[in-house]
C-alpha cells in the first residue's frame, strides 16, 4: 500500500537474460541490454539493480521478494514472454506455473 492505495503491478516477469538462454547471441544480447538500460535508471534510486544483479535468470522466490518485501506492491500479475531471441521465450511459461503454485493468493 501507499498510503491508502492498493498497488497493482499488472506486469511481472522473472527474465532470464544468462547467454545460455539466448537463441541467437547477436539478438539475445541486443535484448538484455535494451532492458537493463530501461531499468537501470528507476524513479527512487533504492530500486537501482547493477548490472551484475540485474542480467542473470531471475528466480521466482526473488522476484516475490524484491516485489512484497522491498517495495509497495501488493498483488503482481506474472506474464510469460514469447520473445524468439531466447530459448524459454525470455520469460518462461514454467515460471508463470511456479508463481501460481507458490503464490496462488
Amino acid at each position: 500500500m501507499i498510503g491508502d492505495y492498493f498497488v497493482l503491478d499488472a506486469v511481472t516477469h522473472a527474465y532470464n537474460q544468462l547467454p545460455s538462454n539466448w537463441v541467437d547471441p547477436v539478438l539475445g544480447h541486443a535484448m538484455v541490454e535494451l532492458a537493463y538500460h530501461l531499468a537501470a535508471d528507476p524513479p527512487n534510486p533504492r530500486y537501482a539493480m547493477s548490472r551484475e544483479q540485474y542480467l542473470v535468470d531471475w528466480q521466482i522466490p526473488d522476484v516475490a521478494n524484491f516485489l512484497f518485501k522491498e517495495s509497495d506492491t501488493d498483488v503482481a500479475v506474472y506474464h510469460p514472454l514469447a520473445i524468439a531471441s531466447f530459448k524459454d521465450g525470455y520469460s518462461s511459461l514454467a515460471k508463470a506455473a511456479e508463481a501460481l503454485e507458490r503464490y496462488p493468493t
